[in-house]
């Protein structure tokens, strides 16, 4: 759907892109099926995998974030994009409904691509606006800080039998990075 939305985004703004970061999936060759079929090969790029570094050159680069997943609990991809100062838009149901407040973004009707396609739209129409979105948006991320759960958590937490974990281990850190990099 995000796919569809950017044709009517192109419509609006021609030089505007969709960029894809992540390995193929089962849905990928769909996706490009559709890119090709719009005829928006210029439009938008699969990059396929990336380091953790150009995802955040990435985010440093996007005017807007663009979360498609319908159904997805949380996305941590969206408290990224904000805690860099970039707006979101995502569908007003599941985990965006939670971390995306209306000032951060643009949550869009369920699967009504014109919806979403309009909140990017206005999100590039208006630097001012885009700038002011962004800045609450860094705002807002900072309310799923990790570091400021864990101290408001008892410690020692029990991670596994016979493991401990306190504030700032590195090891929940590396968990929870290697288990959230398949989302992007």
């Amino acid at each position: 759907l995000a796919i569809r939305a950017m044709a009517e985004v192109r419509k609006r703004h021609p030089r505007a892109q969709l960029v894809i970061p992540g390995p193929a999936t089962s849905h990928t060759a769909s996706l490009r099926s559709l890119v090709k079929e719009l005829g928006m090969e210029d439009a938008i790029l699969f990059l396929g995998p990336i380091s953790e570094q150009e995802l955040q050159t990435l985010y440093e680069g996007a005017a807007v974030y663009v979360y498609p997943a319908p159904e997805e609990d949380f996305g941590m991809g969206v408290i990224e994009s904000m805690a860099k100062g970039v707006p979101v838009v995502a569908w007003n149901q599941a985990g965006p409904t939670v971390t995306v407040a209306p000032d951060t973004g643009h949550l869009a009707e369920p699967l009504d691509v014109g919806d979403y396609a309009g909140g990017i739209i206005r999100l590039l129409d208006s630097r001012e606006l885009n700038q002011a979105t962004g800045e609450r948006a860094f705002q807002w991320a900072r309310k799923f800080d990790w570091e400021r759960h864990v101290d408001t958590t008892p410690r020692p937490w029990p991670v596994s039998p016979g493991r401990t974990a306190s504030a700032g281990s590195g090891g929940w850190s590396a968990a929870r990075t290697a288990g959230e990099s398949g989302n992007r």
